[in-house]
């Protein structure tokens, strides 16, 4: 049986338009995902910690939509590309002005840049997506309250495999949202971040 809406992707994949891929369900948690991040990091318009948690929400919300892995991993990364930009918008300016790397240059090579972090929410997804498939065999309270709880310890492992793989990118963690807010790290101390 189809979950609803697996039907509705990404237009860029399948014809649809720009607009349409926005409004469905899936473009939705990219956009509320890409807005979480923008604003739940440190930016110069507004800047509310909480709403980074967003992001993984939204994630979470792709891996239920999706119909296979394939899709699930297509959700990830189209949804990881714009939350990455959101949160690396400012990487364009020190590359033009800092490094003397013109525009043209600097506009893909950040693309680039958040296209590679952003198969670490296609990971995500997948994983998320085949946790939700386990769980729903078995049904009941366990099959509503395991994959969600599990799934924030997944998006805890992606980062820190992030930030180490590779010689490491510890930027954009959700964690790091929250260093203006000690009162909300506190937590952090017990469980880890």
């Amino acid at each position: 049986m189809m979950p609803p809406f697996a039907h509705q992707g990404f237009p860029a994949f399948s014809g649809r338009g720009v607009m349409a891929s926005v409004f469905s369900p899936a473009g939705s948690a990219a956009a509320i995902g890409a807005v979480g991040v923008f604003f739940g990091l440190p930016n110069p318009v507004f800047h509310l910690p909480p709403l980074v948690l967003l992001y993984p929400c939204c994630l979470f919300l792709l891996a239920g939509l999706a119909d296979s892995s394939k899709k699930a991993c297509l959700y990830g990364f189209c949804a990881g590309l714009p939350a990455n930009a959101a949160g690396l918008y400012w990487l364009i300016f020190p590359m033009r002005d800092v490094a003397g790397i013109p525009f043209v240059l600097a506009a893909p090579t950040a693309l680039l840049l958040h296209a590679y972090l952003a198969l670490f929410a296609a990971l995500f997804v997948l994983a998320a997506y085949r946790l939700q498939r386990f769980f729903r065999t078995f049904g009941g309270l366990t099959a509503l309250l395991a994959p969600p709880l599990l799934a924030g310890l997944l998006f805890g492992g992606c980062e820190v495999l992030r930030g180490t793989l590779f010689t490491g990118f510890p930027w954009l963690l959700a964690s790091c949202a929250f260093a203006f807010w000690p009162a909300w790290i506190q937590a952090a101390s017990l469980v880890g971040a």
